[in-house]
């Protein structure tokens, strides 16, 4: 499924599957630094870990409602309910601190759980001995809240007696005196104290007693009973309040027990580190590819340069890049299978100028194109057009020595660069001597002249590979005339099958256009990372106000091998 990249064309799953193969050391090294940082947080992460506490609980059997809603006899309805609340008072706290003998800075915590009857009251501390104190400290201090809360209500049910005492003695006092008003002498004959339930206080009356006076004595022996209840319950409540009662009973003390709290689990710091190293590892090396925009691809350098790659060459050593690739190594195939291709095309023409948009890639290609399309039977020409081109007259590679990875690689990149800027600078590599084959720079000379004659054969200098000839370059910052090149190359055409001209960059030397303006045909080298898709379309471009067409493309230093 394509996906729009930052310049709004498709990203496409076979490319982002390129890059994670191209890259794919990059995206391990990812993995490996996400693993390194990973294994460092959990050996660091137990730093910050809490310090060790110990907890002692206490079961104690409570007072409760049962399940079927029956109240406890005895025991004050405030016993009954807001449990937890008077556990967890702060006031409560403090107490069991007290009792404990113990401060706030100790580190000293509660907890309270009530299921049914059964209370658990709790205190966890930094070791065993003070969290033993504090739950024995914490149980005391419940305790006495629920005590000062029985005497407290005792209090006031005490208080509320008494009132409700003098009250019923107000009411007996008007009741007796009604009696005594209706039967004087009936008063002293009645009982101080009240009458028991069983026992109906009527019965002693006088015969013919009337009906209300009746009616005052069992009122008076109601407030005689309610008298005597009310002042059991002052003495009761008096006593309650004086030494009140808990309505607590421990069952059992556990041993401490160490709950520190355990590090999280490590599940989801993994799953963090080696889910964004992966992330990174998938998005780095595509999104480098978006961003680098130079042509590494093969799909990339034909889309910018317009025209169709023909064969993908694996990478040479870089001691090698001024030799021809020896037989049977895997650049001699890859260049032997594009002058196949190029063969099978039926349009090969007699010249062809390889070039590239930038660099001096096409020499090695150009060499080598040129000898694989000798070692098919072909006679060719191979025309070197810089003083660098001049290994071209001896670029015989020792096959004994030619590896085709990069890892028996001794000569660093600065060498390699100086010995480029030997080819440029050294007179007496490319100085040809006077009674020598003359140059590429002298035979345009005579063909401008109309001088040819038979200088021409003297110029194609026969190579260790057969059918291959070479023209050498000329001195270094020579002038050539270009003017020469047409009636030379005609010239060529007499005496080879194919002229391959090593021609300098397009968008480096203006040269390059006047060559493929007189061939018609180009064949342009592409480094892998060496030209910019921009340095490529500007130079598919120039060669199309040309009116050239280019003949395809060789990608040199493509990781895949065959051709396309």
């Amino acid at each position: 499924m394509p996906w729009p990249d930052s310049e709004g064309s498709d990203v496409e799953f076979s490319d982002a599957v390129k890059s994670l193969r191209l890259h794919w050391r990059l995206s391990l090294a990812i993995m490996l630094v996400a693993i390194v940082a990973l294994g460092a947080f959990l050996l660091t992460r137990n730093t910050v870990r809490s310090p060790n506490r110990y907890k002692v609980s206490t079961d104690v059997l409570l007072p409760a409602i049962d399940s079927k809603g029956v109240r406890p006899q005895g025991v004050p309805p405030a016993l009954l309910q807001g449990q937890s609340q008077m556990a967890l008072n702060p006031a409560t706290e403090k107490a069991a601190l007290a009792n404990a003998h113990l401060s706030a800075k100790r580190g000293v915590t509660f907890d309270f759980k009530i299921n049914g009857a059964i209370a658990t009251l709790s205190a966890t501390a930094r070791d065993k001995k003070t969290a033993g104190r504090a739950a024995a400290g914490y149980v005391a201090a419940f305790s006495q809240a629920r005590q000062k809360l029985v005497a407290q209500g005792a209090t006031g049910a005490q208080s509320g007696a008494v009132i409700a005492i003098a009250a019923l003695e107000k009411s007996l006092g008007q009741s007796e005196a009604a009696i005594k008003k209706a039967d004087p002498t009936l008063l002293a004959k009645l009982p101080h104290q009240p009458v028991p339930k069983k026992t109906d206080p009527t019965a002693g009356l006088p015969p013919g007693t009337p009906s209300n006076v009746q009616t005052l004595v069992v009122q008076r022996n109601a407030l005689l009973d309610q008298i005597q209840k009310q002042r059991e319950t002052s003495a009761t409540n008096n006593i309650t309040s004086v030494i009140p009662s808990s309505y607590t009973t421990p069952l059992q003390v556990y041993s401490p027990v160490q709950v520190t709290p355990p590090p999280p689990p490590p599940y989801i710091p993994i799953a963090a580190f080696l889910g964004v190293g992966l992330l990174l590892a998938i998005a780095v090396p595509i999104l480098r590819d978006r961003l680098d925009r130079s042509i590494r691809t093969p799909k990339a350098a034909a889309t910018a340069l317009g025209a169709t790659v023909l064969a993908s060459v694996p990478p040479a050593p870089r001691r090698y890049q001024h030799v021809l690739a020896p037989p049977g190594s895997a650049p001699e195939l890859a260049y032997r299978a594009l002058a196949a291709t190029s063969i099978a095309t039926d349009r090969l023409p007699e010249a062809i100028v390889v070039t590239s948009p930038t660099g001096k890639t096409q020499d090695v290609v150009a060499a080598n194109f040129a000898a694989a399309l000798a070692g098919l039977g072909m006679r060719v020409a191979l025309v070197a057009t810089d003083p660098r081109q001049s290994w071209f007259l001896n670029g015989q590679a020792a096959a004994d020595n030619w590896q085709d990875s990069d890892d028996n690689e001794n000569t660093s990149d600065a060498n390699v660069e100086a010995a480029d800027d030997n080819w440029r600078t050294s007179d007496a590599t490319v100085q040809v001597a006077k009674d020598g084959p003359p140059s590429f720079g002298e035979l345009l000379e005579l063909a401008h002249q109309g001088r040819l004659n038979g200088s021409l054969s003297r110029g194609l200098v026969e190579s260790h590979v057969q059918n291959l000839f070479v023209v050498g370059p000329g001195q270094p910052n020579g002038k050539a005339e270009l003017d020469g090149l047409r009636p030379l190359l005609e010239a060529l055409s007499s005496d080879v099958h194919v002229t391959v001209i090593a021609g300098p960059a397009l968008l480096e030397d203006p040269d390059a256009t006047i060559f493929a303006w007189t061939t018609r045909s180009v064949l342009w080298a592409i480094e892998t990372g060496e030209v910019t898709e921009v340095e490529a379309k500007e130079a598919a471009s120039r060669l199309s106000l040309a009116g050239v067409d280019a003949f395809g493309i060789a990608m040199v230093n493509v990781k895949s091998k065959g051709t396309t």
